[in-house]
């Protein structure tokens, strides 16, 4: 691989800055491959005023396109992460790119780089996604939505289902959800001109919208963000930047079961509050459990959070709280609720429960209720 000869040369230029934010967009789903070492790669096209990088790990592939002058139209691969720490350390000028056989050649102010690379040839192809429906939603809310769910996603990749996210577009809302099997997150995101009479249901890999995730974090939030989607791929266009990736296979949970029809106490709280006593509480809770107790009176107004462990000691401590209904408790896993609350990113949050061995649900007070979570009870 090593021995392969560029068949032409590439000469271009382009600011420092945009060539870092080009190689860090697509550097994060490189890792080493001893099967296939190329995949460390980042693949440069140089042509028509601008530069092209792109990576994949072949369930994702990354593309983002930084403006540069060309001299020479070209492209050749060198490893991703090694070109990004190397451009990390240049000052903020221009840089001079030059491929010579299998070399490419960085020079910047005082600084000359020669990094080794392989042939653009031996780079494993990105599809591309010709069909497919589109819809297209605000930059920002998408961000919101999936720094809202993405952390309920499950870890067991032995479960490819939960795996994923699931993501469902109908008339004018697209539907996201995730679950563990211990907490659930659900997030309406509004569409831009919405799907019309049709109903999308797939399952999008959790990796691939974290990439989504950076990739607009790179952009500023602003705009929106086009996803095309396909039978069993999907494309998500933002900016000057593409994710191409493979669509999960199987039938996700009906999760809307397990999401309490009625409930007997209602909760309102101040969230920064409730969440200074759950991490209190949390110091105190049994190792192995994470088990905190709380308690809602609709009689002394309050909101109580309790924890004891026998070899630490025990934390009692209340928060003022409108609660409407029965009285009521409920014994949670404090970091599942530390997380839940946090991501409400509400001043007031809003507790639905029906008894102790059923699931509360948190949901932000104010405007429309777009978000809820949903947290299993630690059964006693």
């Amino acid at each position: 691989m090593g021995n392969n000869v560029f068949k032409e040369r590439m000469r271009f230029s382009v600011l420092k800055e945009n060539l870092y934010n080009g190689l860090s967009v697509v550097s994060s789903i490189t890792s080493k491959n001893l099967t296939l070492p190329i995949l460390q790669n980042v693949k440069m096209v140089a042509g028509q005023g601008s530069v092209e990088f792109s990576t994949t790990n072949l369930e994702i592939g990354i593309r983002y396109k930084v403006r540069g002058k060309v001299d020479e139209p070209g492209e050749m691969t060198v490893p991703a992460r090694v070109f990004l720490e190397i451009v990390n350390t240049l000052p903020n000028e221009r840089v001079d790119c030059r491929s010579e056989e299998n070399t490419l050649h960085a020079e910047c102010a005082n600084s000359k780089t020669a990094l080794r690379g392989v042939a653009a040839e031996e780079f494993p192809v990105i599809p591309t996604l010709s069909d497919g429906i589109e819809i297209s939603c605000e930059a920002k809310e998408c961000v919101d939505a999936l720094e809202q769910i993405l952390f309920s996603v499950a870890s067991d990749e032995s479960r490819p289902e939960i795996h994923g996210v699931y993501a469902n577009a109908e008339k004018e809302t697209l539907t996201l959800a995730s679950t563990d099997g211990f907490r659930l997150s659900e997030r309406q995101v509004s569409l831009v001109g919405g799907v019309g009479d049709r109903q999308i249901m797939k399952i999008i890999p959790s990796r691939t919208l974290q990439e989504l995730e950076r990739l607009v974090g790179h952009g500023g939030e602003n705009g929106a963000v086009q996803w095309v989607i396909g039978e069993n791929q999907l494309l998500l266009r933002y900016g000057n930047g593409e994710i191409v990736s493979r669509v999960i296979e199987g039938k996700y949970p009906d999760y809307r079961q397990v999401i309490p029809s009625a409930h007997k106490t209602t909760v309102t709280v101040a969230t920064k509050e409730l969440l200074q006593l759950v991490r209190g509480a949390g110091l105190f809770c049994r190792s192995g459990m994470n088990d905190v107790r709380c308690y809602f009176s609709p009689e002394q107004k309050e909101l109580r959070v309790r924890a004891a462990n026998t070899q630490i000691g025990e934390y009692d401590a209340a928060v003022s709280a409108q609660v409407a209904g029965e009285e009521n408790d409920i014994a949670l896993n404090y970091r599942f609720f530390l997380d839940g609350l946090a991501a409400l990113k509400s001043d007031l949050v809003v507790l639905e429960m029906t008894e102790k061995n059923n699931p509360i649900v948190l949901k932000a007070a104010e405007g429309k209720r777009k978000y809820l979570h949903l947290i299993m009870p630690i059964k006693q």
